[in-house]
């Protein structure tokens, strides 16, 4: 230095550098806790949300687990001793440690998650059905895995159930001795069972992606009308005698099934075979019509009374032997009253009761 004012410049070079490199230092330090500050308010909030989670969350690193949610704790755990610091393969059941330990072999940081679903198995205290989903994360800033763990057997429980319900309707379905089918909502068949098949014989060709109206007739109308209604703001039953194609004679029960949102989805379709009835009842008309013309026309007087006496029908020779001018004269007339003889009354009435 060759003057005082070198002295001076060397001196406040010197303080800007060391006062350049204090704020520098304290910068960096600052940068370092505010980044420590938001990593660990990441872990806490990444913390708080899962221990919240109903599904079972862990964090594993090296096959250790370092964070386990309480939902973890009561699905892999025994209910007492903490899950974290144990080899994640002792905690899962057999059928799920292969497909967790082939995603954690290829998931990478930025793909997609692996999804693993463990075979139905397990006993009153494991669960039956798991499913796991593997994908990378960070945690304490260290990469690591985290594997989310939810139990299906609920799930997969519901399912079966509606697949028994499913089973046991389409046996139902298809073995009832009840003529059966599914109409979509336009009206044209889309199943029948056997009963449905026999009913309408061979001679219609196939049932399926006819319309129903086609196999049967209805003189009221109601049932078409109610299959080509398209609103349904009444009843979605709909119950009518028709004819069908085939000769016969059936009572149509259709019901119309909406979906859940309340739309129709299909109509069902059974169908009560009367041929037999009418053809019973015919016979009976006929076989009466033949005993009346019989009693009427027969010439031995006839007639029916009530035991007191009361006429309930008479022909035509017995109006005339008593000598009336019809059979309405006779209304009201105790017959018993007129034998010569009232014990021969009285006899015949112990006889026939």
């Amino acid at each position: 230095l060759e003057s005082p004012f070198d002295v001076l410049v060397g001196a406040a070079a010197q303080a800007g550098l060391i006062f350049g490199a204090y704020a520098v230092a304290r910068f960096l330090l600052e940068k370092a806790a505010t980044q420590r500050e938001a990593v660990t308010a990441g872990v806490a909030r990444y913390r708080g949300l899962a221990e919240e989670l109903p599904v079972a969350v862990l964090v594993v690193s090296q096959s250790k687990v370092i964070f386990a949610n309480p939902a973890a704790q009561r699905l892999l755990g025994d209910g007492s001793l903490p899950i974290d610091g144990h080899f994640l393969y002792e905690l899962l059941p057999d059928e799920l440690v292969a497909g967790v330990r082939d995603a954690m072999g290829t998931v990478v940081p930025g793909g997609d998650p692996v999804h693993v679903e463990a075979r139905p198995g397990g006993s009153a205290e494991t669960p039956g059905y798991l499913a796991a989903t593997v994908t990378t994360t960070e945690y304490d800033g260290e990469p690591a895995t985290m594997i989310v763990v939810n139990d299906l057997s609920r799930r997969v429980a519901v399912e079966e159930a509606n697949r028994n319900a499913e089973a046991r309707f389409r046996a139902a379905f298809t073995k009832t001795a009840t003529p059966f089918l599914l109409v979509d909502v336009v009206g044209e068949i889309d199943q029948t069972n056997g009963a449905a098949r026999s009913l309408f014989g061979d001679v219609v060709g196939g049932l399926l992606g006819r319309p129903l109206v086609d196999l049967i007739h209805d003189p009221t109308g109601s049932l078409p009308g109610f299959l080509g209604d398209g609103s349904w703001e009444g009843s979605d039953h709909c119950r009518a005698e028709v004819m069908t194609r085939v000769g016969g004679r059936a009572v149509a029960d259709v019901t119309l099934v909406r979906d859940r949102e309340g739309d129709p989805d299909h109509f069902v379709v059974q169908l009560h075979d009367v041929t037999d009835r009418h053809r019973a009842e015919a016979a009976l008309r006929e076989s009466e019509e033949r005993y009346r013309e019989l009693f009427a026309r027969h010439p031995v007087p006839q007639y029916r009374i009530r035991p007191d006496g009361e006429v309930v029908e008479a022909n035509a020779a017995l109006v005339a032997l008593l000598g009336h001018a019809d059979a309405d004269a006779l209304a009201g007339h105790d017959l018993t009253a007129a034998s010569v003889d009232a014990r021969d009354r009285d006899r015949i009435r112990r006889r026939l009761e």
